[in-house]
């Protein structure tokens, strides 16, 4: 009887020691981790434990200092936050919604752009509409511009980079008219107007450029102080301008 209780107590210490054992290696990490649906990792490091977890990297980054290079965001509402200098790469914005953003810097975004949101510097003054200058959006305030005044001279030079229409006054004769920065698509007027004592002259037809009808080269109008001629013009090419002069428009 006393070897069978001796016996007992014995096993039932060793079942105790076991146990024992057991926890103490939940506590300290042990050489066997506790499996997940034991509400462990199942592994003995942190990155084997995100691992078996699904944790990706977001979870080893600091929320002042998230990067976010792939995936997909939805249903995300952002509200009083402001984005200095971001870097954006190719990204596939579907349908959304941004209300009163703060914009700190130059952006692209296909559809989205209003006129408002457009730098003044890529917006094109009368200057750049001109010149044809690339890489600017023409506002209608510019589309129709005021007529320019050409310096008059004994060579009167017309710069087409910067006028439209344009009016000369005559003081002398023009014996030499020069067209400068030609280009395909330009059109327009150019006054020629008649001042003092009048009957100025040009070279006929004013420049080799300007093809008239029959190529019959017009003279200005002669004979009065106040006489308004209007030279016609529509460039083909930097060579080619299709010309009309009305000789003495007036009242009748």
């Amino acid at each position: 009887m006393k070897l069978r209780g001796l016996f007992a107590s014995a096993l039932v210490l060793a079942l105790i020691t076991h146990e024992i054992t057991l926890l103490r290696a939940q506590e300290t990490g042990g050489t066997s981790p506790q499996t997940i649906a034991k509400g462990g990792t199942g592994a003995s490091s942190a990155a084997g434990a995100r691992t078996n977890l699904g944790l990706g990297t977001m979870a080893t980054q600091n929320a002042s200092g998230v990067a976010v290079t792939g995936g997909t965001i939805a249903g995300v509402t952002m509200s009083g936050s402001s984005i200095s200098s971001p870097t954006i790469s190719t990204p596939t914005i579907s349908s959304p919604t941004i209300s009163s953003p703060t914009i700190n810097t130059a952006f692209t975004a296909t559809g989205l752009v209003k006129y408002s949101d457009l730098a003044v510097a890529a917006l094109a003054t009368a200057s750049n509409y001109y010149a044809a200058a690339a890489s600017t959006v023409v506002p209608a305030s510019v589309i129709y511009p005021s007529e320019v005044t050409i310096t008059y001279g004994a060579t009167t030079t017309v710069d087409f980079d910067t006028l439209i229409n344009g009016v000369v006054t005559l003081t002398a004769n023009i014996t030499t008219l020069t067209l400068t920065n030609v280009r395909a698509g330009k059109a327009g007027q150019i006054r020629f107007v008649q001042s003092g004592a009048g009957s100025f002259t040009w070279p006929a037809g004013g420049n080799t450029i300007f093809k008239y009808a029959g190529g019959a080269l017009p003279a200005l109008t002669t004979g009065s102080a106040t006489a308004v001629d209007v030279l016609t013009y529509s460039c083909s090419t930097a060579t080619f301008c299709l010309a009309s002069l009305a000789k003495d428009v007036r009242n009748p």
